[in-house]
């Protein structure tokens, strides 16, 4: 670059006018898709408002249908003909009436059923007893709804019929004689054409019980599926009331992204064959014990954002080019000034010379204090890298097992040991992360997130751990809990490595010793959660026990460890509130006693 060039001013040097472009560019691009987020999120406030009002007369309508079978059962457990019935029985003819007047009853209402349970729940007569599958001799007994009369009580309940395969709301209501139950009316409200009315409307409808199952919808297609994987009690309920009969409740592939202030957009995993997302608006009916959820295409919302985009890159392509046109003019009056600038930058140059010295002597100290502080840094790192090679041990050598027995496991094909087995190696894993984390934490000096942890539960997990790693010979480990396991004010992760490092000194200690024993002895008192480590190894030798808390303090060869573990641990304890002390133990062994503060309870 030539003198003249130095001094045009920036956006008329060779060059320049390429960057201002891209700049600007980016600039409108940005715009264009803030703008966009912006309508978009406006669209979808729309939508919603729009969604919750059509869903208020959806609910509405769907009360009403199940409204007008509510009384139903109620009116007809009046009829002196069924109490009768169920405490005398009748003959066939006067049988034949019941079943008759049910019948009557269920045509003129409309229901799907209409039937009378004994108190054992067995069905003695019904609307359907002429049809080719009628309820007489059925027991319902597992139905909640039945389950709810014989308390004397309304029963309510969604289901999909076990004799008829069609779906629809139980109403039931207790036949009462001098107070005491002596059977229940039943009648099934069909429900099938709520879903016609929401797919001639063009409605994308979905009603969840209160497991997430799908139920009623205006996609057949997600009948009795669940928006998320069912747990295990969860699958339990639905078969002891065999709620969807055979039905296997397979999951539907839905993604939901959550956004703020409006509700969430549910996208089906894979190729959506309609090509669209919804907006979802849930709404609760707790008397039902059901969730109403109204699906609206959120196409007009995308089609908003898109517009917003173009409009604001249109507008910014516009100002971009008056401004363009406004640098070039500066610049053409800034080149018949350059003259003058240029002696200016002459004396400047002469000035810069001058004090070169000076900024050499200050290059020359930052310098300095740059290598002071790289220095620093470098010791910090290897005191975190010595902690984590210390602390990674135990996992890494239990990784190390569980690998070597997959591959046994592998080569006999025990799958299922082989998955158990990269379970444990992921577990594992995650622990190693959270030690490198929390050693971070330890030299940054970061303070601890503190809360209840299960100590006892802890310890065991520990344990299974150390013992999972191969070693010389198996000491045995031997838990005397007075009082249970105490719940203490500490971290799981803190606490674990605390567990770890003393019992892998202990085990480390007993190594290839014939008789080895470790002793953990629990306790708890003045507010506190004691433990003592007792091993009978060859303890400290000459040494001072409290000496063991020193950094890189140990007694085991290089290969074997750094003698960083038990400085971490005073710390990690010091941090949580707690202390530990090392001495002889009575059989010449290592001894260490260590307490936390409770958390409240001492009993899980």
């Amino acid at each position: 670059m030539t003198d003249t060039e130095s001094n045009l001013p920036w956006g008329a040097r060779p060059g320049a006018r390429a960057l201002v472009m891209i700049a600007a560019l980016a600039v409108i691009v940005v715009a264009a898709l803030i703008a966009g987020r912006f309508a978009e999120r406006a669209a979808l406030a729309s939508l919603a408002r729009e969604s919750d009002r059509a869903l208020e007369l959806i609910v509405t309508n769907l009360e009403g249908a199940l409204a007008r079978y509510e009384a139903l059962p109620r009116i007809l457990a009046l009829d002196p003909r069924f109490d009768r019935f169920l405490q005398q029985g009748a003959p066939d003819d006067e049988a034949e009436g019941v079943n008759q007047l049910l019948l009557q009853v269920n045509q003129v209402m409309g229901a799907l059923d209409t039937y009378l349970l004994d108190r054992t729940g067995l069905t003695v007569a019904a609307s359907n007893w002429r049809g080719e599958k009628p309820f007489i001799g059925q027991n319902f007994s597992y139905r909640p709804y039945f389950q709810e009369a014989m308390q004397g009580r309304a029963g309510r309940f969604f289901a999909l019929g076990t004799t008829s395969n069609r779906r629809g709301y139980y109403f039931a209501f207790p036949v009462m004689a001098d107070g005491v139950p002596q059977g229940a009316i039943v009648v099934k409200a069909p429900v099938e054409h709520l879903e016609s009315h929401w797919a001639s409307g063009g409605r994308q409808v979905v009603v969840l019980d209160e497991n997430g199952v799908v139920f009623l919808s205006s996609r057949p297609d997600w009948w009795f599926r669940a928006l998320a994987p069912l747990d295990r009690l969860a699958r339990l309920r639905l078969a002891d009331t065999r709620r969807y009969g055979d039905e296997p409740i397979e999951t539907v592939p839905v993604r939901r992204d959550e956004i703020a202030a409006i509700g969430s957009v549910w996208r089906l995993a894979g190729v959506d064959r309609e090509g669209a997302t919804w907006l979802a608006r849930p709404t609760e009916m707790r008397e039902a014990g059901w969730t109403v959820v109204l699906l609206s295409d959120t196409r007009p919302a995308t089609a908003a954002r898109l517009w917003a985009m173009a409009l604001t890159a249109l507008i910014g392509a516009g100002a971009a080019l008056v401004t363009a046109l406004l640098f070039e003019r500066r610049a053409r009056i800034r080149r018949e000034t350059l003259a003058a600038e240029q002696a200016r930058a002459l004396l400047e140059r002469r000035v810069a010379e001058r004090t070169e010295a000076l900024a050499q002597v200050n290059a020359q100290l930052r310098r300095t204090r740059a290598d002071a502080l790289r220095q620093e840094r470098m010791a910090a790192i290897g005191q975190v890298s010595a902690g984590i090679g210390h602390e990674l041990t135990q996992p890494l050598t239990a990784i190390h097992s569980y690998v070597q027995n997959a591959h046994g496991f592998l080569a006999r094909g025990q799958l299922d040991k082989v998955g158990a087995n990269l379970e444990q190696i992921d577990r594992l894993s995650s622990r190693i992360a959270e030690v490198v984390r929390h050693l971070k934490s330890i030299v940054r000096g970061d303070p601890l997130a503190l809360a209840p942890v299960d100590a006892h539960a802890l310890l065991q997990d520990v344990i299974e751990d150390v013992r999972s790693a191969p070693s010389d010979g198996q000491p045995r480990i031997v838990v005397v809990s007075q009082q249970g396991g105490p719940i203490v004010r500490a971290t799981e992760i803190a606490l674990r490595q605390v567990f770890t490092n003393l019992l892998s000194n202990a085990l480390d200690a007993l190594r290839g010793r014939a008789g080895g024993e470790l002793r953990i002895v629990v306790s708890t008192g003045d507010g506190r959660a004691y433990w003592q480590f007792d091993d009978n190894g060859p303890g400290f030798g000459e040494a001072d026990p409290e000496s063991v808390f020193d950094a890189f303090f140990t007694t085991k060869s290089v290969d074997r460890g750094l003698g960083l573990g038990l400085a971490i641990v005073r710390t990690s304890l010091n941090r949580m509130g707690g202390s530990i002390h090392a001495a002889r133990g009575t059989d010449g062994g290592a001894s260490f006693r260590l307490w936390l503060p409770l958390a409240g309870d001492v009993h899980p």
